[in-house]
């Protein structure tokens, strides 16, 4: 029988086993509606990990193709932000509020290292003694060495505020999502939880 106490229903007791009245399957519905965001900021992140990976593996594959020391650094770095992304989405799946502290720092760490890469990626290039044949190639078009040093910084420039801009704004996305996952976990009667976990 269920027992209720001046707050909230709770579990029934260990003592007596058996199917979750009508009651308790309400309740449970009711925290399922409530947690459509938490499940959705889970498969965000799971996007995010795959998305992630995925680049890891080009990068990876591009640099050793091209013998490019900062592509396969790059690669690496993103490695390990896929995985710190996939622990996130798993702990999201298991309404643990640290998912979304874990899942911010790590968009900023993701940031980081694009905005790091770009600025070095264009230093690289604008101290690169110019290759002969793109040389004479711009002499034809009439392109002028201005044109592709603006060039460069314009695309590194770009490439560097997605990095600020994107990756910091999915960085407060997940922080807003911790705090939706702690009022949820204390609005919510721990043994719902449980039930909602074990689903998942």
């Amino acid at each position: 029988m269920l027992r209720v106490t001046a707050d909230r229903p709770t579990a029934p007791a260990a003592s007596a086993p058996g199917p979750l009245s009508a009651e308790n399957l309400k309740e449970v519905a009711r925290a399922r509606s409530g947690a459509r965001r938490v499940r959705r900021a889970a498969r965000v992140a799971a996007f995010s990990a795959w998305s992630i990976g995925l680049f890891a593996v080009l990068s990876l594959a591009w640099g050793l193709a091209a013998g490019d020391p900062t592509s396969i650094v790059l690669a690496l770095g993103m490695a390990v932000i896929t995985a710190v992304e996939f622990r996130g989405a798993m702990l999201f799946s298991r309404f643990e509020p640290r998912a979304g502290r874990l899942l911010g720092f790590n968009q900023l760490a993701f940031g980081a290292l694009i905005v790091v890469y770009a600025l070095w990626s264009m230093i690289d290039a604008l101290r690169r003694p110019p290759d002969p044949q793109m040389a004479e190639l711009q002499s034809q078009l009439g392109v002028g060495a201005d044109v592709t040093r603006d060039l460069t910084v314009m695309v590194y420039g770009a490439v560097a505020a997605v990095g600020v801009l994107c990756f910091g704004a999915t960085a407060l996305y997940y922080f807003s999502r911790g705090r939706v996952v702690a009022r949820f976990v204390r609005d919510t009667p721990e043994w719902v939880v449980d039930v909602l976990r074990a689903g998942t």
